[in-house]
Order: structure tokens, then C-alpha cells, then sequence
């Protein structure tokens, strides 16, 4: 407990270090001061939140896991929501999956994402299978 000020009758007010609790005041007291007012104890609101009643959260789950960590699994996703209609370089992925290109292990990654690349002017790019294999029928991609 520490003071934090004084009550109505001119008293020490204590407050109490324990975070769920806004402040303590001794027993028998009917008012305090609070911001400066002097302010009913009957009529202040009961604790926002309780540690019964709180649910703790810990740890993660699998999905969060693989979302967070797992490189193969976030490129995937990326690769997976990549538009037909636009053709991309290894850093735009890298830019769409929010890894920078230097992530270690990122490069094999995407290199072994056979369906989604395809080579022209000595850069491998890529897209949507759908549009790789268009090309690649075109001659237009190798």
C-alpha cells in the first residue's frame, strides 16, 4: 500500500498496489476523495474485471504457429492467392508473403514452387499456374 492523498475528513487515503484494485480506503469510511471530488463509496462501480472471471491465453495454436514461423507454409498461402492476371518477380512474393528476401530459407522455398514459375529474359518469374502454363504453351515462357 502506498498514500495517495486524502480523504474527505482530512485522513491519509491509502492505495493499494495490487493492479485489479482501484483504490482501498479504510473500513467504516462512507466517502473519499477520488479526481479531486468527494465521491459516495456505495455508489462506485464494482472492479472492471475480475482474475476469476478473465480467461488467461497461453500459448498458440497450430494455425498461429505456421502463420507466424512457418516460411513453407506462409509462401504457400501467398502463392496460393496470387492474381492471374499479374505476373510477379521473387522480391513482389516476397513483398506479398511479408518476408524480406533475405529470410533464411526463403529462397529453396520458392524455388521449389515448380507450378507457379517460369523462365523469360533470364528471370525466373512468377503467377497463377493457369497463366505459367498459358505461356509456357505460347513459347513465350520456358
Amino acid at each position: 500500500m502506498y498514500r495517495n492523498g486524502f480523504d474527505a475528513e482530512g485522513s491519509q487515503q491509502w492505495r493499494c498496489k495490487n493492479k485489479g484494485c482501484r483504490f482501498c480506503y479504510r473500513e467504516g469510511q462512507k466517502t473519499i476523495v477520488m479526481d479531486g471530488k468527494v465521491v459516495d463509496v456505495a455508489h462506485l462501480p464494482p472492479p472492471s474485471s475480475s482474475p476469476s472471471t478473465k480467461k488467461l491465453k497461453v500459448g498458440i495454436t497450430l494455425s498461429e504457429f505456421r502463420d507466424k514461423y512457418d516460411i513453407e507454409h506462409i509462401v504457400r498461402k501467398t502463392m496460393a492467392k496470387l492474381d492471374k492476371k499479374i505476373i510477379y518477380e521473387k522480391t513482389d512474393i516476397c513483398k506479398l508473403a511479408g518476408l524480406s528476401p533475405g529470410t533464411p530459407g526463403l529462397g529453396p522455398v520458392i524455388e521449389s514452387m515448380s507450378d507457379f514459375q517460369g523462365k523469360a529474359g533470364g528471370r525466373v518469374l512468377y503467377s497463377h499456374p493457369e497463366t505459367i502454363n498459358m505461356l509456357k504453351e505460347e513459347a513465350k515462357m520456358i
